[in-house]
């Protein structure tokens, strides 16, 4: 059931649209609207930020900074912009042999993990091959769908996060007034309109600088903040055979539409954050358009297939094991949505791949995460 069919259901008489709309304010972590996602992840997020929320000191890129090593010391190597062309399989085996990449190259190996995303993987990467043909991609694209679309204005600011007012919390806004109105009238509402009429928008505001404790020792006297706001890949037609073409010269047609969503968001900054009024150094304007381009996105979605009630019915995909040996799944499909979704895949995925879950395993009550554990132990009592 949905979050809104669930606390219409549960709260019976006492569901006024007003308390409603308040517990199911957090519905952008998880996605699509609270009419179209499920309790469960819509609970696991509220969960999730009952007693405050992490980041990383440092910055996200620590996740590689902390990772990385451990690659390399294992006899590992990092390829970066390696642009991946095909998965080869052997369709006699059903067996994967390797990579090919863009430029002719070809890495062989046994075992691939595909963090591409579900579509990426079985629409592109596998798209030539027999063994991928019984995926039901065209279905769960028909049934699930695409998740949600959004515009970013990211922004350098003049003077220190307590200098400014900035706060470590996010800061979701929903304006809706008074008198029946829920969240997914305000959704279609705002979507449906043309860039100009864009005035009542749900936004969400977050600001790096103010969680990182370590931020001001690194850019003294300087903050970030970055305003997001719903979109659709409509507001940019046009845009994205430009895009294909990767030619930067011709990507400038009517950049009026990336500056009317800067003003706008600019303008929602300085109104929740007033004392950041004549503190912009810099901003810059990313759209569905630039989630296409940098994180090959199909459709400019922020975060692959949706996390919806739909998805239930194909359960048994979202897992990292395939139907072609030596193929495993992770990313954040597989679990939820988001970061720490990201991360539980990519245990689930490692763990598929060492073959954890056996009867030992269940009895020992050995996991991945507790030999992770022991192992790391054991490094600092050598130490």
């Amino acid at each position: 059931m949905t979050t809104w069919q669930t606390l219409t259901e549960e709260l019976g008489d006492d569901a006024s649209p007003e308390l409603l709309n308040v517990l199911c304010s957090r519905f952008g972590q998880v996605g699509p609207s609270p009419f179209a996602d499920t309790f469960t992840s819509h609970a696991c997020v509220v969960n999730h930020f009952l007693n405050g929320g992490y980041y990383p000191v440092g910055g996200s890129d620590q996740f590689f900074k902390k990772i990385s090593p451990t690659i390399l010391e294992a006899g590992g190597s990092i390829k970066v912009r390696k642009h991946v062309d095909k998965i080869l399989v052997d369709e006699k085996s059903s067996k994967v042999e390797g990579v090919r990449l863009k430029n002719g190259k070809t890495y062989r190996s046994s075992v691939i993990l595909s963090g591409a995303g579900i579509r990426n993987t079985y629409k592109y990467l596998l798209a030539d091959s027999l063994s991928a043909s019984k995926f039901p991609l065209e279905r769960m694209e028909e049934k699930i769908g695409v998740s949600v679309k959004f515009v970013f204005c990211f922004f350098d600011l003049d003077g220190s996060s307590k200098e400014l007012g900035l706060k470590a919390s996010n800061l979701w806004e929903l304006p809706l007034s008074s008198g029946g109105a829920n969240i997914q009238d305000l959704l279609q509402s705002f979507l449906n309109k043309s860039v100009d009429e864009k005035d009542k928008m749900p936004l969400f505001i977050s600001s790096v600088s103010a969680k990182d404790p370590s931020y001001q020792k690194r850019y003294p006297g300087k903050s970030a903040a970055v305003v997001t706001t719903y979109s659709q890949s409509e507001d940019f037609k046009g845009w994205d055979v430009i895009v294909n073409q990767r030619d930067r010269k011709k990507a400038i047609p009517t950049p009026s539409i990336k500056e009317r969503y800067k003003k706008m968001l600019t303008e929602q900054l300085h109104r929740h954050f007033p004392k950041t009024r004549g503190k912009v150094l810099h901003s810059e304007v990313a759209t569905p358009l630039t989630t296409k381009t940098f994180l090959n996105a199909p459709d400019g979605e922020f975060r692959g297939l949706d996390e919806n009630a739909a998805k239930a019915s194909f359960q048994s995909f979202f897992q990292p094991e395939t139907s072609i040996g030596g193929l495993y799944l992770c990313g954040q499909e597989l679990t939820m949505l988001g970061v720490f979704s990201a991360l539980q895949a990519g245990v689930l995925a490692a763990s598929a791949v060492l073959k954890y879950g056996t009867l030992f395993d269940l009895l020992k009550q050995r996991t991945l995460v507790s030999d992770l554990e022991r192992f790391r132990d054991y490094k600092y009592k050598i130490k």
